[in-house]
């Protein structure tokens, strides 16, 4: 304690007015990291909120068919599916803890390829003890043919013969993930869009995926709390420019 008294009885009127001025600075550096800091913390809740009340909207809606002149002109033969996407912290599944990952999104769908339903007509030959035909298959993804025999003479030992060559095209899928315009604090709502064949439908079942894939945080709620990053850090840097000061000035000769 004397130390103190007999430091500050030595100091002159510049040292005073600099240790006052690092005083000041210090009390409204301190001031201004908290009203930061509570600025922060409300957008960082509204933020929060804002996703929560998205996330709400999505689950009340389903998968739907994209219609309109836009859709038309991409293609006359590709239907386009559109969900919104829940935006959540997303858990690591087994396989991203053995390959090392980290998982940014989870995506469920059905898809449902429709029913080979055909009328087809064919010549009739005549082979000396049966009837023979083939039928042309073609109804996309199907293709193939079907060939059939059937015995002139009928009785209970009669058999048809159906053979069967049927192949599968090979299907497109394009998936396209979207961010919305921005709402409040960097949220983005998130779409998913499929495009497949006319011939298939798709339900997207379950769509999840990791905030930061469309509504990162702005730069200043990441740094979260700062005017030198936090109320003690402003202190320590305050006091420990004030004893620099007065070592240098040479207070304590």
């Amino acid at each position: 304690m004397n130390t103190i008294l007999f430091m500050l009885k030595r100091m002159s009127l510049t040292t005073w007015i600099v240790v006052v001025g690092m005083m000041i600075f210090t009390a409204m550096s301190v001031k201004i990291n908290i009203e930061r800091n509570r600025r922060i913390e409300a957008e960082q809740t509204a933020r929060i909120l804002q996703i929560t009340a998205l996330n709400a909207e999505v689950l009340l809606m389903t998968t739907v068919k994209l219609t309109g002149a836009k859709i038309d002109e991409l293609s006359d033969s590709v239907d386009v599916y559109r969900r919104r996407i829940v935006q959540e912290r997303q858990t690591n599944l087994r396989l991203d803890a053995k390959l090392g990952q980290l998982a940014v999104a989870n995506y469920k769908l059905t898809l449902r390829i429709d029913s080979l339903i055909q009328r087809i007509e064919a010549i009739v030959t005549d082979s000396g003890d049966s009837l023979h035909a083939t039928f042309a298959i073609d109804q996309p993804p199907y293709r193939g043919t079907a060939d059939v025999a059937l015995p002139k003479v009928i009785n209970t030992e009669s058999r048809g013969r159906l053979e069967l060559q049927i192949s599968q095209d090979i299907m497109p899928i394009t998936v396209h993930v979207s961010c919305g315009e921005e709402l409040l604090n960097g949220v983005r709502p998130a779409f998913l869009d499929i495009g497949v064949p006319t011939y298939a439908s798709v339900n997207l079942d379950s769509l999840t995926q990791a905030i930061e894939v469309c509504s990162p945080a702005p730069p200043d709620l990441k740094r979260g709390r700062g005017f030198f990053g936090s109320v003690w850090n402003v202190v320590k840097i305050a006091a420990v420019g004030t004893a620099g000061f007065l070592i240098g000035r040479g207070v304590s000769k």
